[in-house]
């Protein structure tokens, strides 16, 4: 195939400077001159380039054929693992709420007895105070190992376990949440404040909550 040298080409163009109609139509042939050589070039690799093509077509459909099984038994494993991730976090829950469901009930004992103990001594107010107090108990995670899926993407999941103290972290801000005015009618339906407000109505007493009204 003859083509043009194209450092030869490049330098002859460069050194040209439009002046003229005559520079003009000598630049006009030097561009005819590198489109030429651009067709030419890509004609002479074309089979090439058609064979490389069709056999990368094959290759890759073999390389499918072998890997298929594998990716089937990697997507079998990988679903099992996390099943078994998964029931472990829900154990770890449930101990999670048996272990706060009985200290609670332990505390609200203890405060019952307390404040019979001041009834008894006939400290009325007192006795009130105490089983009117809201009670309080500290639950550490339960100490169960959940394996880590090798090879997943890892990904964290809040779950919330004590609305109360969410809330209460919330109100002191040792816990920073991002609640945009378009999520909040997200968060009254989850906090079933809508349920409340279409039974006490206008009534309604929630700290930070207004009750609106209107006929549809």
């Amino acid at each position: 195939m003859n083509t043009e040298n194209a450092l030869e080409l490049k330098t002859t163009v460069d050194a040209l400077q439009i002046i003229d109609t005559a520079t003009f139509e000598a630049m006009q042939s030097y561009k005819g001159t590198a489109h030429a050589n651009i067709k030419a070039i890509k004609e002479h690799m074309k089979p090439q380039i058609d064979d490389a093509h069709a056999k990368h077509k094959k290759l890759t459909t073999l390389l499918k054929e072998k890997i298929s099984p594998f990716e089937d038994i990697k997507a079998d494993c990988h679903g099992k693992l996390v099943k078994f991730q998964d029931e472990q976090a829900k154990i770890k829950r449930e101990a999670f709420l048996k272990a706060k469901r009985e200290a609670e009930e332990k505390a609200e004992a203890e405060q019952i007895k307390k404040a019979a103990a001041m009834e008894k001594l006939g400290k009325t107010e007192q006795a009130e105070e105490i089983i009117n107090a809201p009670v309080k108990v500290v639950i550490e995670q339960p100490d169960i190992e959940t394996p880590t899926v090798k090879g997943g993407r890892e990904i964290y999941t809040p779950i919330i376990m004590d609305v109360v103290l969410l809330c209460r972290a919330i109100g002191d801000g040792s816990c920073k949440v991002n609640v945009t005015e378009n999520n909040l009618p997200k968060l009254a339906s989850i906090l079933g404040l809508g349920k409340l407000a279409s039974a006490q109505g206008i009534n309604m007493d929630v700290p930070g909550v207004v009750v609106q009204s209107k006929t549809v």
